[in-house]
């Protein structure tokens, strides 16, 4: 297998409760080692409207979040622990079906990786 298709060791938990009750929606996961760097993207869907779930997540966020908006999409990244981390919303537009969020994060390989 070559490097950049390489998966990396087990990644830790997401740093948040609120980001932990969300469910993988029917993709799964997509982890690539690209050099000395280990990349996860996935899918996260949540039940709830997306703000009540976005009022919980901020009440439980001590770090700094930087937020943007590109091509009608909001986009939160900062960094936890070792690992940096972004998280794609953009709106859906039956907003009684729940939400869904990309979450990608990226950190570096370790040596046994």
């Amino acid at each position: 297998m070559s490097q950049s298709l390489a998966v990396c060791g087990p990644w830790s938990a997401l740093p948040h409760e609120s980001l932990r009750v969300l469910v993988s929606c029917a993709e799964p996961a997509v982890e690539r080692r690209l050099g000395d760097v280990c990349v996860r993207h996935e899918w996260l869907c949540g039940k709830s409207s997306f703000k009540s779930w976005f009022e919980r997540w901020m009440a439980e966020v001590d770090e700094p979040i930087l937020l943007e908006k590109r091509l009608e999409q909001l986009v939160f990244s900062g960094q936890y622990d070792d690992t940096a981390w972004a998280l794609f919303w953009a709106s859906a537009s039956d907003q009684n079906k729940g939400f869904v969020v990309l979450v990608s994060r990226l950190r570096a390989a370790s040596s046994k990786e």
